[in-house]
């Protein structure tokens, strides 16, 4: 077979149909399988540009291989109409061009002719979502480093309770700087902040983009309530009060072990948690004011943190039931993860392993003062270290409230998230519980203030890591989120329009082979115009169909001032019903 057979054939009119519905499944597959090369690539190993222009060229050959299988299609459908019957001159021009679905009158008696438009369309529409199904997607890399981070030291030198030492700092320049803050007054200012916010603060010492864990062990609250039915009027007997008594709604202190007996201050027994003057209803606030910062006595046992709460009012009540929390420092294994990821800071905590603290054997025989600080021993600081976290809780609740003259005391423990407990929210008037809600602007917790208070003790001892007067170092390893762009691929987006388009394009293609079994195969090429006219010199040629007949092919016409020209040998074609004209000449 000579190249110009070979030619012929393949603008055959059935291998354009089938070849080109090949070639565009080929370059479908090929589409498909070049995307999943990339998937889960990092961009940096291929161009994104010289990517994306790779699928689109993709894009546009499949685009155009379909196309031309359906407008190939197309002109066998014309053919049959124009082959089947006698048609005006203005409807052949509007069939065979491309006005057809703007002609309404004609188009309606062509339905088929219109559909087979209507897919062109289609197609050229839906080719044009597969190129976004490759998208580059931001993620993070893991590396992990070993690293110093700030730990709360529980043995350090100078305990937190060491009221009276200053801290000192050096500047770059070398010049020593004394700071007024203590490590006492650093680690209260965290205790308000962390009760205000109701969680840890932001950690100065994060990282962008990393995460670390870190152990330790550390102090706790446990808590825990319960009721006591009073039926008298409690009051409080205030030293310089005129008149010396107030009727109480609230009342909370830290009582200390005695160092002559193991009894608390206080404390008449531990189903009454509140002592009262003998022989009488009042209950000595002055007296209840020993706070760690102050007491100058032996300790013999764990101290214990009391809040007591009457949910109404008790100049009214002969009969109140008091709801009486009771607090004391335990001991805990904590594994807390810290993670800062886009700029959002996440800390999680867990703790396990809690046990009692009673490490009193460090304070025997001593005296509790803060100028003892650091001269105690290591050991002796850690007991101060912990029972001066309860000490730090103990600043936001000591105090009583009562109802004397419309007289309301604020405390700090009313204007932090534990206000909003059950317990503390029932006390409250209605005014002042309006004013407190305010403050936070949010609903009742649900929350009892035992549980608030463990997690905020919880919350002190991981938010004292956040302050450089308090914090020693420790090794952790430090894993770090480096970002990088992958691609990811979906091949549902590139092959539902696809898969469509090729669906549609194979049935179209079905439609046309049919055509052409039934009669022969057409193009829209001049030549099969001309050769389906009676001539009388072509008619003994084919009716039309493709491929052109190659004695045929070297026939040369001449239209308009053409015919006039000399031409070396002119042939006259004679059509049926009309006299010669010098339309074709054979050049010889």
């Amino acid at each position: 077979m000579h190249r110009g057979q070979w030619a012929d054939y393949i603008t055959d009119a059935r291998c354009v149909m089938l070849l080109s519905l090949t070639v565009a499944v080929a370059f479908a597959v090929g589409h498909d399988r070049f995307y999943h090369s990339l998937d889960n690539h990092d961009v940096s190993t291929f161009d994104q540009r010289l990517s994306t222009s790779i699928g689109t060229a993709f894009t546009f050959i499949i685009k155009f291989a379909l196309v031309l299988a359906v407008t190939t299609v197309y002109a066998q459908q014309l053919w049959k109409i124009l082959l089947s019957k006698t048609l005006p001159i203005s409807t052949i021009d509007t069939i065979s061009g491309s006005t057809l679905i703007f002609r309404p009158h004609v188009s309606i008696r062509y339905p088929l002719l219109i559909l087979l438009i209507l897919v062109t369309w289609g197609i050229s529409v839906a080719t044009i979502f597969p190129p976004g199904s490759l998208a580059v997607e931001l993620l993070y890399k893991n590396e992990t480093s070993v690293g110093s981070r700030a730990l709360f030291d529980w043995n350090s030198q100078y305990s937190v309770f060491s009221n009276g030492q200053s801290s000192l700092s050096q500047t770059s320049n070398g010049t020593v700087l004394q700071s007024l803050i203590t490590p006492f007054a650093a680690a209260n200012e965290l205790t308000a902040l962390t009760a205000a916010l109701g969680e840890i603060p932001t950690l100065p010492q994060f990282f962008t983009n990393t995460t670390y864990d870190m152990s330790f062990y550390g102090p706790m609250l446990e808590c825990s309530t319960k009721q006591w039915h009073a039926s008298y009027w409690l009051q409080c007997n205030q030293a310089h009060a005129d008149p010396p008594q107030t009727y109480l709604c609230y009342a909370s202190w830290l009582s200390w072990p005695n160092k002559n007996d193991a009894s608390y201050f206080g404390i008449v027994d531990d189903s009454i948690p509140i002592v009262l003057e003998q022989g009488s209803s009042r209950l000595n606030c002055s007296a209840m004011d020993r706070s760690l910062s102050t007491d100058t006595s032996t300790l013999s046992g764990n101290p214990r943190l009391y809040i007591a709460t009457n949910g109404v009012n008790a100049r009214q009540e002969n009969d109140s039931i008091w709801n009486i929390t009771t607090c004391q420092v335990a001991n805990a294994s904590y594994s807390v993860t810290f993670d800062f990821h886009n700029n959002i800071q996440s800390v999680r905590t867990s703790y396990k392993d809690v046990t009692s603290f009673n490490a009193t054997e460090y304070l025997a025989a001593r005296s509790f003062n803060p100028q003892y600080g650091g001269a105690n021993g290591s050991g002796f600081n850690v007991v101060l270290d912990y029972y001066a976290s309860m000490a730090l809780i103990d600043r936001l609740s000591f105090g009583y409230i009562g109802f004397s003259f419309g007289d309301f005391r604020r405390l700090p423990i009313l204007n932090s998230r534990l206000g909003l407990s059950d317990e503390l929210r029932l006390m409250l008037p209605t005014d002042y519980a309006g004013d407190s809600g305010r403050l936070f602007d949010e609903t009742p917790t649900g929350q009892t203030l035992a549980s608030m208070l463990e997690d905020l003790s919880r919350n002190v001892t991981v938010t004292m890591m956040t302050s450089p007067f308090l914090t020693g170092v420790q090794d952790v390893t430090i894993t770090a989120f480096g970002p990088y762009n992958v691609y990811r691929y979906s091949w549902q987006h590139l092959w539902l329009p696809y898969g469509i388009a090729i669906a549609v394009t194979a049935l179209v293609v079905i439609l046309g082979l049919v055509r052409v079994i039934n009669a022969a195969p057409y193009s829209t090429k001049f030549s099969t115009f001309l050769r389906t006219t009676p001539w009388e010199k072509v008619g003994h040629h084919d009716s039309g169909a493709d491929p052109l007949p190659s004695s045929l092919a070297a026939v040369e016409i001449a239209l308009g001032s053409a015919s006039s020209v000399s031409l070396k040998r002119r042939t006259t074609i004679r059509t049926i019903t009309d006299s010669d004209r010098p339309l074709i000449s054979e050049s010889g």
